[in-house]
């Protein structure tokens, strides 16, 4: 199975306008992602999707390989779609440009599930690490999970949880070429419009997702403060990002 990696990084994010070139080590945020997935053992290409000019120089300059792609895409997979549909891929993989402590090996462990479990069209990835105070936060999105499939997604828990198990969602979508496709054909449902949550449109098209849980602890970065508070703990092993 032929797998890609292709990061959106969109430099209108609403909360943090221009995250993705945030500086994490004296490099964007978005390259550390880039970084990490370049070391995958199971992509063949990586990419990163923007609809900036500023954003495409930036990450060109250092020699990331980088797509434009239009400006007015509802969700991040959308965008990933544009930028894959010129490559061969049975497997695209959307990785988010907020996630730059994302370790490789979880990447590459997505991509084995689905070459496991034929039976999803579309998997995602969810940690059994919550935060303090994560159950409450809406910007931190939680799955549901029965087994290996996603029942459902939330920001804000419902006051009577159904039976499953509940894993801090993690960024990171693994689509079968076909799905990705009619997912983006598509277009945003309501329940998707509703809670800013993509994930939503696959649900309410009746797809199964499969979830691999991980015990990954890194989180995505929503806001300055996010940014902060994980630039004083945090350092790349790798700075330059690609060595």
């Amino acid at each position: 199975m032929t797998a890609i990696g292709i990061i959106p990084a969109r430099y209108a994010s609403t909360r943090f306008p221009g995250k993705v070139l945030a500086p994490i080590a004296g490099q964007p945020m978005v390259h550390h992602v880039y970084a990490a997935a370049l070391r995958c053992r199971k992509l063949s290409a990586v990419l990163i999707a923007t609809e900036s000019p500023k954003v495409a120089a930036e990450l060109a300059r250092l020699g990331d390989r980088v797509v434009l792609t239009a400006a007015d895409h509802a969700s991040g997979s959308d965008r990933v779609a544009e930028a894959a549909r010129p490559l061969e891929a049975d497997l695209v993989l959307n990785i988010q440009g907020d996630e730059p402590q994302l370790d490789p090996a979880i990447i590459d462990g997505l991509v084995e599930f689905m070459e496991s479990h034929p039976e999803y069209p579309l998997g995602t990835v969810g940690s059994t690490e919550i935060p303090a105070g994560g159950r409450e936060n809406p910007s931190l999105v939680k799955v549901l999970a029965d087994g290996y499939r996603a029942l459902a997604f939330y920001r804000h828990l419902p006051a009577e949880l159904p039976a499953g198990e509940l894993l801090r969602h993690v960024g990171l979508y693994a689509f079968r070429r076909s799905f990705l496709e009619e997912f983006t054909a598509q277009g945003p449902s309501e329940a998707e419009k509703e809670h800013s949550l993509e994930q939503l449109r696959a649900l309410d098209m009746g797809a199964a997702i499969g979830v691999l849980s991980t015990g990954y602890i890194g989180v995505a970065i929503d806001t300055p403060a996010d940014l902060q508070k994980l630039a004083a703990v945090w350092q790349p092993a790798d700075p330059a990002g690609l060595s």
